[in-house]
């Protein structure tokens, strides 16, 4: 799996997460944190998520998608609720 996280606008707090799976996937699940200066690793809010222009559900710092296809760039719009830059880790969970 091979990811990145890009800023888009972080006075919005938009970020655009590239998602590359080596697998097809299903039931995934996304979660984000913040990481601070001394690495200290805290939660984050997302407020909406949207994957090929449709709202994906969300938890408090989870987005939900039913399927990421293998071996291709896939694009997730993500906002968050703050409004400074963040460095964010990735972690993602689903079924091969």
């Amino acid at each position: 799996m091979k990811y990145r996280c890009i800023e888009v606008d972080h006075q919005s707090g938009m970020y655009r997460l590239m998602v590359k799976p080596d697998k097809s996937l299903s039931n995934v699940r996304i979660d984000l944190d913040v990481i601070g200066d001394s690495g200290k690793k805290d939660t984050v809010q997302i407020t909406k998520a949207t994957y090929r222009g449709k709202q994906l559900n969300i938890g408090y710092s989870n987005v939900y998608i039913q399927s990421l296809l293998a071996g291709s760039w896939q694009p997730i719009m993500i906002k968050l609720n703050g409004n400074t830059r963040l460095k964010l880790e990735v972690e993602i969970y689903a079924n091969i």
